[in-house]
């Protein structure tokens, strides 16, 4: 089960907040949607040796970056297997963070 706080922060990242007030069922069917997003992104990141931390603000814009990729994509084929750069180089810096504890 995903914290509440956690799952509303993603769906504010992804600004999907603004479109499910209105419709109570697509709610609920997004935020079991975004939630396996949310554990797949963490099990992504923890295969790549990331630790899981969301007291760290570079772990949690890793998982919100991943979420809102692929959730933007579901469903699609193409170009959807390769990581965008900008998680990639997230994902080096908490390697750092986690081998050395610092920048």
């Amino acid at each position: 089960m995903i914290d509440e706080e956690l799952l509303k922060e993603v769906r504010t990242y992804m600004r999907l907040d603004d479109y499910s007030k209105a419709d109570p069922d697509w709610h609920n069917e997004v935020n079991k949607e975004v939630e396996t997003l949310i554990l797949s992104a963490e099990t992504f990141l923890k295969s790549h040796g990331v630790k899981k931390d969301y007291e760290n603000e570079l772990y949690k814009i890793a998982i919100f970056m991943l979420v809102s990729i692929w959730y933007d994509h579901r469903g699609l084929e193409e170009n959807t297997r390769e990581i965008p750069i900008g998680v990639t180089r997230i994902i080096r810096q908490l390697n750092i963070l986690n081998d050395y504890g610092s920048i």
